[in-house]
């Protein structure tokens, strides 16, 4: 199924709508302004939290929808886009273009440990290779790799383990990307969206859901060689009971997930819920440094009509970001942690980027 088909089935199914969300960190760049105060405002004040200022907010607005964002400090990052077959390089107010793939190339999600090798996954449009695409940009050179699959159509989610071995999830099966070589994971019928991280014991998890329709499955699966065992099974009965399927690891390697109403994080083998407030309704992306301090949004619908509000939960407190609301219309897709004191939050519809860096005192 392609990314979009995908979104006008996901549409009719509520359940699956936390998902869009991830899956449309699509985008492109051509930059049109950058501001350094947020023009979005609170409208009215949120009962019982206080409002601060923990950060110095930079707000740069492109034209094309941003596919992904890959920061190596607060001056130095990569992006993609959904309409570019590009993958823009933003150092120092300068900007430069890496071309993967002109014309057909459409740019995905983008994994690193250095600057020095970047995986870019993506698809190509318009010229009927409907297979998912990756990029490895090495020391500024390109090498182009298509996955063995036609039906894969695009690369949705990746992540390097600690033997920089890569994982792909695609619209069909997930992948491991070694050597040069692409090796298919088989974790269970009708298994889609698979995202994967390693945990604080050093467990590679992969967490994924059933394209079964309504209600929704959730699984994690413990990846042991070539082979795999389910550790966790959930079934999804209502919209906003998980938001399953965003990708929230803390810099610490904590996996933290939201609902509705309450934070979870995972550990031995299960979601544990560490905060919960059945009086605030909160959007899917969800991260941090650690479970004890993170950032995330309340969903305009059930604050004041106007924004999406920025959150900061710090060591058991809510409060509320001064200048960190955005506009009803506008997706909050990821939260990027660079380290302590930074931290990266595309958005989409519009398609801005906030750029926070963390002050010296509340």
């Amino acid at each position: 199924m392609g990314i979009y088909s995908l979104c006008i089935a996901m549409r009719k199914h509520r359940v699956y709508k936390a998902i869009i969300y991830i899956i449309l960190l699509i985008g492109s760049i051509y930059f049109i302004s950058c501001s350094e105060d947020n023009p979005a405002k609170i409208q009215d004040p949120i009962p019982g939290l206080d409002t601060v200022e923990y950060f110095n907010w930079k707000i740069d607005t492109f034209y094309y929808q941003i596919t992904d964002v890959l920061p190596i400090d607060s001056t130095n990052y990569f992006m993609t886009f959904s309409a570019l077959p590009y993958l823009k390089h933003y150092k120092q107010g300068t900007v430069s273009n890496i071309d993967l793939g002109y014309p057909y190339f459409r740019g995905g999600p983008i994994k690193a440990k250095n600057e020095n090798k970047i995986y870019v996954g993506g698809l190509l449009y318009g010229n009927g290779d409907t297979r998912a695409q990756l990029r490895i940009v090495e020391n500024g050179k390109v090498s182009s790799y298509s996955v063995p699959d036609d039906s894969t159509r695009n690369v949705g989610s990746m992540f390097i383990d600690k033997q920089d071995n890569l994982w792909l999830s695609t619209d069909k099966s997930p992948y491991k990307f070694s050597n040069g070589t692409f090796k298919k994971f088989n974790l269970g019928d009708s298994l889609i969206f698979c995202r994967f991280y390693e945990d604080n014991a050093d467990q590679l998890l992969a967490f994924c859901v059933y394209n079964i329709g309504y209600p929704g499955i959730y699984e994690v699966k413990k990846i042991i060689g070539d082979t795999s065992a389910t550790i966790y099974t959930e079934r999804i009965t209502s919209y906003g009971q998980k938001y399953y399927g965003v990708e929230n690891i803390c810099l610490n390697k904590d996996i933290v997930m939201s609902s509705f109403h309450t934070y979870f994080s995972f550990g031995n083998n299960t979601w544990n819920p560490f905060y919960s407030n059945n009086d605030l309704h909160f959007r899917p992306a969800l991260n941090g440094t650690s479970r004890n301090y993170l950032i995330s949004f309340l969903d305009f619908e059930y604050v004041n009509g106007h924004d999406n509000v920025g959150l900061i939960y710090d060591n058991g407190k809510l409060t509320y970001e001064r200048k960190l609301a955005i506009s009803y219309s506008e997706i909050p897709a990821k939260i990027i942690f660079v380290d302590e004191k930074t931290v990266f939050i595309p958005t989409v519809n519009p398609s801005r980027l906030f750029i926070g860096t963390k002050k010296q005192t509340k």
